[in-house]
């Protein structure tokens, strides 16, 4: 026999479930189009288009001294270690839609003795997410058991009841992204040193919806990146480089007409790149 869950008072290998519960899926689908020509002798054309979606669904039942801190308010006295409990159920359905949009013209040349790597370019990107977490709750008090007094150490379960959606606890949102980075970029090289530069001006987007209450915000902000890099030898070479971005938020709830906002990015990097040297990469 497994050692009670803390939490439960029940052995991690006992199963709680329900007769009749539907099963939990992840479906995820994904097309990605990658275009390149060649524009002139120094200048090339790329482009990107991809499409991804995800769409997760959970269900699952659990037993109530898992929320014994919950109940207790109500007076409700704590169930944990006994074999004897009520079981309650939950579903929570997560779906994600992203195209992302993504041309650029890349050059190389030589100037003032020097050789550069000059790419200018956008990225677009517009998402949705549309999340709800719905908890068994049929008279509508907040929480509510499917089957009461079951016997978790027998071989019988409770009967799924599907949750209706109208409890006081339950949590959904929608939530809509619009985010384009317009960014010129230039790599130089002298000799065995290596600097890169770059600025990207980003713009965000972002509408949330939640308990019934729409919000919208419009940032824009323009970030750096810079790097050098040395190579000792083609074996041996140290780097370092900082970057900032903006990025939208992902899988975060935001308070009902509380302006979300997105996530500010700062990035340090300082280290030493071994390439087959002596066998070690």
């Amino acid at each position: 026999a497994s050692a009670p869950d803390v939490i439960s008072g029940v052995p991690r290998s006992r199963f709680i479930g329900a007769d009749g519960m539907p099963p939990s899926t992840n479906d995820i689908s994904g097309a990605n189009l990658q275009w390149s020509q060649k524009l002139n002798a120094n200048w090339d054309f790329g482009l990107t288009l991809a499409q991804n979606k995800l769409a997760l669904t959970e269900v699952g039942a659990f037993n109530q001294s898992v929320i014994d801190a919950f109940l207790a308010p109500f007076g409700v006295p704590p169930v944990l270690g006994q074999v004897t409990q009520d079981v309650y159920a939950y579903r929570m359905n997560q779906k994600f839609e992203s195209t992302v949009l993504s041309p650029s013209v890349t050059g190389k040349f030589n100037w003032a003795n020097t050789q550069h790597t000059v790419q200018i370019g956008v990225d677009h990107e517009e998402s949705k997410e549309e999340s709800f977490m719905r908890w068994s709750d049929f008279p509508g008090l907040g929480l509510w058991p499917i089957a009461m007094g079951v016997n978790l150490a027998g071989t019988g379960y409770a009967t799924w009841i599907e949750p209706t959606g109208n409890s006081g606890i339950d949590q959904a949102y929608l939530r809509k992204f619009n985010a384009t980075t317009s960014y010129v970029q230039d790599q130089v090289k002298f000799g065995n040193l290596t600097v890169l530069g770059s600025l990207r001006f980003n713009q965000l987007e972002i509408s949330d919806t939640s308990a019934g209450v729409t919000t919208t915000r419009s940032t824009g902000k323009t970030t750096p990146r810079f790097g050098v890099t040395y190579a000792f030898s083609p074996q041996v070479s140290a780097f370092a480089g900082y970057a900032e971005a903006v990025q939208k938020p992902y899988l975060t709830i935001f308070g009902p007409g509380v302006p979300p906002t997105g996530e500010d990015i700062k990035q340090s990097e300082l280290g030493l790149r071994l390439t087959d040297l002596s066998g070690i990469t």
